[in-house]
C-alpha cells in the first residue's frame, strides 16, 4: 500500500478511534496517559503510517474542543431560551 492510502487509513481509523468523544473524556486522563498516546502517534510517523504533517493529540482535542463550542453558540435552538453573553 503506498504511503498516501496508508495516511487515509490510519486518519481514518486509528486517529477516529482516538479522538472519539474525546471531549468528555480526555479531562480524566492524566498527562502521563496523554503523553503515551502523543508517544504513539510519533512512532507512527517514525514507521511511516502516517504523513509527518499530522497534527498531534492535543491540537485533534483543542480542534475538536472549538468546533464543539461553535455549534453549541451557533445553535438557535439554545441561543432562544438563553441569551448567550
Amino acid at each position: 500500500m503506498n504511503a498516501e492510502c496508508l495516511n487515509y487509513v490510519f486518519v481514518a481509523i486509528i486517529l477516529a478511534k482516538l479522538t472519539y468523544k474525546a471531549c468528555a473524556w480526555i479531562g480524566f486522563t492524566r498527562a502521563s496517559e496523554r503523553d503515551r498516546i502523543e508517544a504513539f502517534i510519533r512512532r507512527c510517523k517514525r514507521f511511516g503510517l502516517c504523513s509527518e504533517d499530522t497534527v498531534t493529540f492535543a491540537e485533534l482535542c483543542d480542534t475538536a474542543d472549538e468546533r464543539f463550542f461553535a455549534r453549541v453558540i451557533g445553535n438557535t435552538h439554545c441561543t432562544k431560551y438563553y441569551q448567550v453573553a
